[in-house]
């Protein structure tokens, strides 16, 4: 009986503690309560945004907001000043007119030219051998922009260009070599009013690339080349040459202005209003109706690596177009 009375008379002291501390704590949040006020023991936002008692603003005095503030500007502008110090840096190893990486040495993953051509097109090139069909007429579309842009920068830059094909003129590497493609052989309507259509090849701009030529006569080259060139009578010469021909070796193709690109139009050195050597092919023999028509064109030159450019035709008849 004694035990439990213990017990129960400490359990009993522990109590009234408790409440006697918790009255005190309230007693001393209302002494420091301006005159005039309610006390509200409940916790509000207002107090959040702006304790009178203590002077705080979100719970922070004004020597907090300082420190804090002026930690941040100083932590910013290091960031600032670290990312300029590097961007100059990075900067300084680059050049306004060359590229850090070029062909020579091959350092570059472009360390070759590879061939494109125009009209555009998605993996054939699709028509009916009528100009009015809609897929005639944006191939026609597709090649004259291209053409119309091309002599828009030749017009803008008349006064820079030299004649090169002159075998004792001089050239030097910033000399911009004059191409005119009102030279070309071009059929009406590029041909897709027919089914001997015609298109463009060029090489595309590698910085500082300089072909290494194959003679006219290697058996490096394909022997319709080398007998071609032989036909030629001398007229060709230090050219990167350009050869189609098709799977079956059964479709004839033309070239004008030649089969291959002047090496005096390399190399390119970003030359404002520099012009690429253009190749207009045109096959010769009418395409079959109906019939894939891989035509397959290739640039020869020592350093090409990747020469060849594969096109796909089919020439739609009455009953599939």
């Amino acid at each position: 009986m004694s035990k439990d009375h213990t017990s129960f008379s400490n359990a009993g002291e522990y109590s009234v503690s408790s409440r006697n501390v918790k009255q005190a704590e309230s007693e001393a949040l209302k002494s420091e309560i301006p005159s005039g006020r309610r006390y509200d023991p409940r916790p509000s936002w207002k107090l959040f945004i702006w304790n009178p008692q203590k002077k705080e603003f979100l719970c922070r005095t004004a020597s907090s907001w300082c420190k804090i503030i002026m930690f941040y500007i100083v932590f910013y502008l290091f960031l600032a000043g670290f990312f300029t110090v590097m961007m100059i840096v990075f900067y300084s190893t680059l050049s306004d007119y060359r590229p850090t990486y070029t062909s020579k040495g091959g350092e570059s993953i472009m360390s070759s030219p590879g061939l494109s051509v125009r009209p555009i097109f998605y993996r054939y090139i699709s028509y009916h051998p009528d100009i009015n069909h809609i897929y005639a007429s944006y191939y026609v579309g597709s090649v004259d922009e291209f053409v119309e842009k091309y002599n828009n920068t030749r017009n803008a830059n008349m006064g820079l260009y030299r004649n090169c094909e002159d075998e004792n003129a001089e050239i030097k590497a910033q000399d911009i070599c004059d191409f005119d493609i009102s030279n070309l052989a071009i059929p009406e309507g590029w041909g897709y009013n027919t089914r001997s259509p015609s298109f463009i090849v060029k090489l595309n701009k590698v910085f500082d690339w300089e072909p290494e030529l194959i003679d006219g006569g290697s058996e490096k080259l394909p022997e319709d080349l080398r007998q071609y060139i032989r036909n030629s009578n001398g007229t060709l010469s230090k050219l990167v040459w350009l050869w189609c021909k098709d799977e079956n070796n059964t479709v004839q193709f033309t070239y004008s202005p030649r089969p291959g690109f002047p090496a005096y139009y390399y190399p390119f050195l970003d030359q404002k209003g520099y012009l690429s050597p253009l190749v207009v092919v045109s096959v010769s023999s009418p395409l079959p109706y109906d019939q894939d028509v891989k035509v397959i064109c290739t640039a020869y030159a020592g350093n090409i690596k990747t020469p060849s450019l594969h096109i796909y035709f089919y020439i739609l008849s009455d009953s599939s177009a």
